[in-house]
């Protein structure tokens, strides 16, 4: 068994304090001021796969799965941070969440 004292306690830098996710939400608020996700009627892939790229989907997954394993408080923060700069974005930055708690 391992000690305590031998356990790394780093902690995880914050989603929404990666640099890469302050600049997608930039990138989100500009498309959706121009209304792109409007007349499509739906998020485009690309945003879509920068959020699998930053772990949004993996948030809340365990690390032994795979996941981040963060906090529900972090995770929420980072919906909202979404949601701000586009509601529908938030929304599907979330969606896959109910697919996770049903198993």
């Amino acid at each position: 068994m391992t000690a305590p004292s031998e356990l790394n306690h780093q902690r995880c830098v914050p989603i929404t304090a990666n640099e890469a996710f302050q600049k997608l939400l930039v990138e989100i608020r500009a498309r959706a001021r121009s209304e792109e996700f409007d007349q499509q009627k739906f998020i485009s892939q690309d945003v879509i796969e920068q959020f699998r790229k930053l772990g949004v989907y993996r948030a809340l997954v365990p690390k032994r799965f795979g996941g981040d394993e963060r906090s529900p408080a972090e995770f929420c923060q980072m919906v909202e941070d979404i949601s701000f700069a586009d509601g529908s974005a938030g929304w599907r930055s979330e969606e896959h969440t109910s697919e996770l708690q049903s198993l």
